[in-house]
This record gives C-alpha cells, structure tokens and sequence, in this order.
C-alpha cells in the first residue's frame, strides 16, 4: 500500500496581513473602517448573543446610569487622588483610581454579562468620559465566554483622549459602524491581535479576576452577580469550565493552560493559570500570584517595609493593601509567596518551552478544546480523503488508523493555521483523528470506518462501510 499526504495550511488573513504590514495602531484603524470587519464583529456578538441566550445579551448600556462605582479608601477612608498606595488598588492599572464602575448587564441560571467602565486618571472637572470599557459574557454551563474592548486610538492612529470614550456604549451587535466612521467597539481580529489589548493574557484560570478591588462593589450588586463573579467563593474556580467563542481568537493563539508545581499551597482551592499571549501581560501564576501573597510589583516602596523578624506589615500599613491572599490572613507569610513563586517558575518555562518545564511543574488545558474537523472522499470511487479543520490554538497532529494498535501521526499544521488535509489512502479500512499536539488527549474523531478505494462498481455503493453497511456519509 502507498499512502501519500498533503497539507494546505490557510492563515487567517485579516491577522496575517495586519501583522505583516502595520503597526497595532494603524492595523486598529485600518482594519475596522471596512465595512467587511463591520459584519465580523455584528456576527460575533449575534453569535454570543445566541448563546448566552435572549436574557443575558450585550445590549446598549450607560455607564453613568447604570454602572456601580468600586470605591477607592485609604486605611478605610475615602479618597479622590491617584497614589499608589490604598487599601485595595487595582491590578489592571496598578494603581488607585476613583470613579471607575461595574455595571451589571444581565445574570440567569445559565449566563452572565458584566462590563467595567475604566478611568486611568484622576476626573478633572472636564473630565465626563472614560478611557476604556470592557465586556465580558459567560455561559456558566458550557464555558463559552465572549471579550469586547473599546477601541483606544483615533482614526489617525494617535492614542484617543482621556476621558473620551463616552458613558453610553451601544450594543455590540449592531456592528462598528459604517466605512469611515469611528467605532466603538473592537473588531474580535483586533481585539485578538493587538498587544496589550489580549483579555487573555490576564483572564487565563477563569473569565473573570477577582481581586479586592473589585470585590469591593460586592455589597452594592445583586446577590446573583455575587455568586457569577465568584465573590466570598474560595474554589469558585477550580474546574470551572473557560471557552473562548470566535475563531479569530484561536487563529492568534489565545490559549490558557492551568500550572500546578510540587506545593498545592495556591491550587486547592483555585487554579493559577498562565497564557500564550507575549509582551501582553503573564497572567495569574506568572505575576499575579506573588502580588497576592507578597506585594503588588509596582508598590515596591511599600514592599521593602516588611520586618523580616517578624514577618509582619508595618503598623502604619493597612493590611489589606498590599497582599491579601490567603483569605483573613494580615501577616506576610513567606511560605505562601515560596508556593506562588514555584508556580510562577512552573508558568514562566511553560510560556518559554511547554515541553521543557522543571522537574514537578505540570500544565493541563483551560480553554483548549479537541478540534473541530469534518471529512469527505471526493468521489464514491478512488477518491482523496478531505479533513478540513476549523483555525486550532497550537499545533495540530492528523493522525491515521489503518491495521495497528495505535493511531499513526500522517501531518501536522501550524498554531492558528486553517487546515485542509488530503490524503491518497489505498484499498483499505482507515479511520482518522485530528488531536492537540501538546496535550494527545485533546482529540476529535473525523472518520470511524473503512475508505474502500478501489472496490466499488456502481456509483450506488459507496466508499465509506461501517458496521459491514456502505454508507455515503463522507462522499460527495
């Protein structure tokens, strides 16, 4: 028997071109003022509308009007400046702002939909817009989560104002506008490809982050967005199932992958995750753990006061700021920061090498899925065998099952490839798979049953027989 393959590896184009031809804030700006990248994001977000179901949409919303400032204190008392030093900053900026808001779009028994309304700086008293506002849908049943992002640049490519996105935001589905006009919103291409914008490369154990910053808002929400969020939950998200919707996503190579090390001190209750994205934040293992135990990395002044005899934060500090894992505890405790740089050793030399980690660092799949393939032969008699896969994260292994004990690696395709694989088999019974290289048992069966090449004689029979029946299911 002679067996030939053949693999066409289609690049999604949009990220293909943009990353070959601009820069992030040109690609922003370009991509987005076509009317064709119009119809990707209205698609999307009917997508994710779609799932999430009718009650728990991305609608038209008001930050003003509905949003629920997070309060910024200092050893408890309310204060109106930017410092970096307050009882609860925020990581995403990693410092203290006031006035900025979480507003609660919709919670069901099966879907949640919250947005944040961020300002990087102090209001001035011209100051009425925001600098950012994020989405972020949840089905909590399936996984599937669904990221929006402002756009943040002006048509000519320089960075928007501050203050200058409006309060009111509109619904996501209704597109980024017609050719020409400035968009709100963020194409999924763009969001997926533009540095520092990935929502990824931070949410990698679960969609959403819950540190005291933002858990601040809990008395101020609706009990059932209390219980979405993970608020008061210690092992929320421990299994937590975490999907990223659209395939523009997993053409740029959003993965995320839990870590463990030899010490469960920070994984019994949660996971710690670390992510694929480069130069765009490390995610929770990588940089947030120690903050959480230790210090805040931009809070360094305050870091230095520890009094290493007695491992305690100095009286003047409050404790809450700037560690506050694990939950009630007030001292500095070096084991817990031990734990959490093991883990972010562990995310590091995942994010270098996935092959080559330190001896009891491990990673599993998050967000990565088996992939999505379909088959066909392209005549009832001698015909190819077609798989052609849906854009896939990481490498991609086609493998073959033809009269051995285990399935055969035929082909591969590259991370965020759309691949088409053709094969020539001979007279024979085959079966296919295709399966995440990294992590084997990440795999979708494409073809159970035998490919008879040359042994139909009547265009009535086909080339597929399973269970001793000629079936036309894969003939075209």
């Amino acid at each position: 028997m002679s067996t030939s393959a053949r693999l066409v590896a289609t690049c999604f184009v949009g990220a293909l071109v943009a990353a070959a031809c601009s820069s992030p804030a040109s690609q922003e700006v370009a991509e987005q003022t076509s009317q064709a990248i119009t119809d990707e994001l209205s698609a999307y977000a009917v997508s994710c509308d779609q799932i999430m179901g009718a009650a728990a949409t991305v609608p038209a919303f008001d930050c003003d009007a509905q949003g629920i400032e997070i309060p910024e204190t200092l050893n408890g008392a309310p204060f109106q400046s930017t410092d970096t030093q307050c009882d609860a900053p925020s990581m995403f900026e990693g410092v203290c702002l006031p006035h900025q808001k979480i507003v609660p779009i919709a919670s069901t028994a099966t879907a949640t939909t919250v947005a944040i309304c961020h300002r990087f700086t102090t209001p001035d008293p011209g100051y009425s817009g925001y600098d950012e506002i994020a989405v972020i849908q949840y089905d909590k049943v399936t996984g599937d989560t669904c990221f929006y992002d402002t756009t943040l640049t002006e048509p000519n490519g320089t960075p928007r104002p501050f203050g200058s996105i409006p309060s009111k935001a509109p619904a996501p589905s209704a597109g980024v506008g017609t050719t020409g006009t400035f968009p709100f919103w963020k194409t999924p291409t763009v969001l997926a490809t533009s540095p520092g914008s990935q929502c990824i490369a931070c949410h990698d154990n679960g969609p959403f982050i819950r540190s005291p910053y933002v858990m601040q808002v809990a008395s101020s929400l609706p009990s059932s967005f209390v219980a979405d969020l993970g608020f008061g939950n210690d092992a929320y998200n421990l299994t937590q199932p975490y999907h990223l919707v659209g395939g523009a996503f997993a053409a740029a190579g959003w993965r995320a992958v839990s870590i463990t090390s030899g010490s469960s001190t920070c994984t019994s209750c949660h996971r710690m995750g670390t992510n694929t994205m480069k130069g765009s934040g490390t995610g929770t293992a990588a940089e947030m753990g120690p903050w959480a135990v230790g210090c805040y990395g931009n809070q360094a002044p305050n870091c230095a006061a520890y009094d290493t005899a007695t491992d305690d934060l100095p009286a003047a500090q409050n404790p809450a700021a700037p560690h506050w894992m694990i939950p009630g505890s007030t001292a500095f405790t070096p084991a817990f920061l031990s734990a959490a740089n093991q883990l972010q050793e562990c995310a590091l030399a995942w994010r270098t090498n996935p092959s080559s980690m330190p001896a009891g660092c491990a990673a599993q799949p998050i967000t990565q899925e088996a992939p999505s393939c379909s088959a066909r032969v392209t005549s009832r008699c001698n015909g190819d065998v077609v798989i052609t896969c849906g854009a896939y994260p990481e490498t991609l292994t086609l493998q073959r099952w033809y009269g051995t004990s285990s399935y055969q690696n035929v082909d591969t395709a590259p991370a965020g490839a759309i691949p088409t694989f053709t094969e020539s088999p001979g007279t024979g019974s085959y079966s296919y798979r295709a399966c995440s290289t990294e992590f084997p048992s990440l795999c979708s069966s494409v073809m159970n049953g035998s490919v008879a090449a040359c042994k139909c004689s009547t265009p009535a029979q086909c080339c597929i027989q399973a269970g001793g029946t000629w079936t036309g299911k894969y003939c075209i």
